[in-house]
């Protein structure tokens, strides 16, 4: 995990990280302070998000024209072959 966060923070830039101390709670009742890191998507991370659900959005659509178009060719060869029984009208 800390190598994904590492390149969506630093290569991509599509998230900010912040240092913060945390309390944490100890067996002995007490607290001590510890540092912990904030992530916040920043705006390219939101714009690129919205962008990558369009793109799948986009690819299923093809994919259905695809199998769509793929039905209608088997449909037009099925049609095309010479039908032995001429009495029925059935595919």
């Amino acid at each position: 995990m800390k190598e994904v966060l590492r390149v969506v923070s630093e290569d991509a830039r599509l998230v900010d990280v912040a240092p913060r101390k945390v309390r944490m709670p100890m067996r002995n009742g007490g607290f001590h302070m510890q540092q912990s890191y904030v992530y916040r998507i920043t705006s390219s991370g939101i714009e690129y998000l919205s962008m990558m659900q369009k793109v799948v959005e986009a690819e299923s659509t093809v994919t259905a024209n695809i199998t769509r178009i793929n039905e209608f060719c088997d449909y037009v060869h099925t049609l095309n072959v010479p039908q032995a029984d001429l009495t029925s009208t059935g595919i």
